[in-house]
């Protein structure tokens, strides 16, 4: 399902329950239960400042980095992970120290991970598998060097371990290694950082809840680790200790995994996912688990996702489709027939409109109607009476915004509009139904018709209906009693006698 009608966000995270984001102008949003600042579950922008340029949700914490290079934090601070020195959960951002070099951050299970302009790595928070790679210490709450490397290109937070790629294409790991997440070839973790194999072509990695997703430069996708319910999505549920590509194919452009389950996108657009899926984690209307990657959807404009616990965000680069323009009848037209063609411009990308009408402004009374042409006929309007029309368009994959919202009332003219050469009625006398037709004026040119209108001999109006384009009409005048009756029509009179 998409997540309201914004079509601006540029970066997401999600945490455990919980998730933070990042729009174009650089506005900081958070929704979610288990974010200690703000529990909605709607987005709701974190303060008014509009100087954010990356955001990252750990399991229970979250930091962001402003445009100037400090970083705040906020939420759960059980093993310092927010950084500030202490281990008291904050409910307001509060900055990570005095330094403005912070370029990107990443949060873990109770720790975090952030880079410096210099290309250093730093780390803060728990330490109990090694996961901080600054050797034996079970946590810290101000932020540390992960060794005196400075050509760290990439890394990535795992529940329990930590991964970094280099500038040469190296791949390095430390931490949890209990389920071959580190791919070393052993379940011997490590709390500093360990070259993972000799390659030097690795572009991507993602760690989940114990296993390992990588990319490399030829768009080869690789796995590692827990394979419990075929998260690595190797067509089996057999655990990996070290690193096996998947599949055949090279166009994999992004991965990201959750604690049980991996989402990736390929570059044409399409994505991806495997492993559990007991609550619907692909976004595929199923809860089918698979062990090989399958593709949810049909849509080919996906660029992100990011995984919390038993659930799935993902950004596409489709802007929303746009609203349409009505045409006629005119805003505020007046004096129009109780027969109208509704007319709006066509959207190039939109394969059905939706259609209200109402005689209320709120629409909450309305005629609802899908049409795949930019017409409509409405052949049963009432006499005298305001309508309000409006129109959405759809694409296979989007909605637009309602257009704007117009008016036209129906009903005479209360000031003299002769636009009629005469008015024929056959036959005359008559019996259940008469023919009227209208003959416009010369040089008058009708682009909808004339409302019709039936008096009795006391002036009372007994019947009213609308002619289209002039075009002849019968009406039933069998509920009329016998008498003589007079047609009324743009400023035009004509007698009839009912039998």
């Amino acid at each position: 399902m998409r997540i309201n009608k914004d079509s601006d966000w540029t970066t997401i995270s999600c945490g455990s329950w919980y998730t933070t984001a990042i729009k174009n102008d650089n506005t900081l949003w958070a929704w979610g239960y288990e974010n200690v600042l703000y529990k909605k579950i709607l987005p709701k922008q974190i303060c008014n400042s509009s100087d954010w340029i990356y955001s990252t949700s750990g399991t229970t914490h979250s930091l962001a980095i402003k445009t100037d290079g400090s970083m705040w934090a906020w939420g759960a601070n059980w093993y310092g992970e927010l950084g500030i020195g202490t281990t008291k959960d904050q409910t307001e951002l509060t900055q990570v120290g005095q330094s403005k070099e912070w370029i990107n951050v990443r949060g873990g299970c109770g720790f975090t991970v952030a880079q410096k302009k210099d290309g250093t790595l730093w780390s803060w928070g728990l330490n109990q598998y090694g996961q901080l790679g600054i050797g034996p210490k079970y946590c810290d709450s101000i932020p540390n060097q992960i060794n005196n490397a400075t050509d760290w290109m990439y890394f990535e937070c795992g529940d329990s371990s930590t991964f970094a790629i280099k500038a040469d294409g190296s791949l390095w790991g430390w931490g949890d290694n209990l389920k071959g997440q580190l791919g070393n070839g052993t379940r011997i973790g490590s709390d500093i950082p360990i070259q993972i194999g000799e390659d030097k072509d690795w572009i991507k990695v993602s760690s989940g809840g114990a296993h390992t997703l990588a990319l490399k430069k030829d768009g080869s996708l690789w796995a590692t680790g827990n394979n419990e319910f075929g998260q690595l999505g190797d067509g089996t549920n057999i655990n990996k200790l070290s690193f096996i590509k998947i599949g055949d194919s090279n166009d994999w452009a992004f991965i990201a995994c959750g604690s049980n389950h991996s989402i990736a996108i390929m570059k044409d657009g399409t994505l991806w996912s495997w492993g559990i899926n007991d609550r619907d984690i692909y976004g595929d209307s199923t809860k089918t688990t698979k062990n090989i990657p399958a593709q949810v959807g049909h849509l080919k404009d996906w660029v992100s996702a990011s995984v919390g616990s038993g659930y799935t965000i993902a950004l596409r680069k489709t802007q929303m489709i746009s609203s349409t323009e009505l045409i006629s009848p005119t805003n505020y037209s007046n004096y129009l027939s109780m027969i109208q063609s509704l007319v709006w411009h066509s959207v190039e990308t939109a394969t059905m409109y939706k259609l209200q009408v109402s005689q209320k402004e709120d629409f909450k009374i309305t005629f609802n109607l899908s049409l795949s042409d930019t017409t409509f006929k409405a052949n049963n309007l009432l006499d005298g009476k305001t309508y309000f029309w409006r129109v959405k368009s759809y694409s296979a994959s989007d909605s637009s915004e309602w257009s704007d919202i117009w008016r036209f009332t129906t009903g005479a003219s209360s000031v003299t509009e002769t636009y009629l050469q005469s008015i024929n009625i056959i036959p005359n006398p008559a019996g259940d139904f008469i023919t009227v037709t209208l003959k416009p004026s010369e040089g008058f040119e009708p682009s909808e018709g004339s409302a019709i209108y039936i008096y009795n001999m006391l002036g009372e109006k007994v019947m009213s209906v609308g002619a289209e384009n002039f075009l002849p009409l019968q009406i039933d005048i069998s509920a009329l009693p016998k008498g003589i009756y007079f047609v009324k029509a743009g400023g035009g009179i004509a007698k009839f006698i009912k039998l």
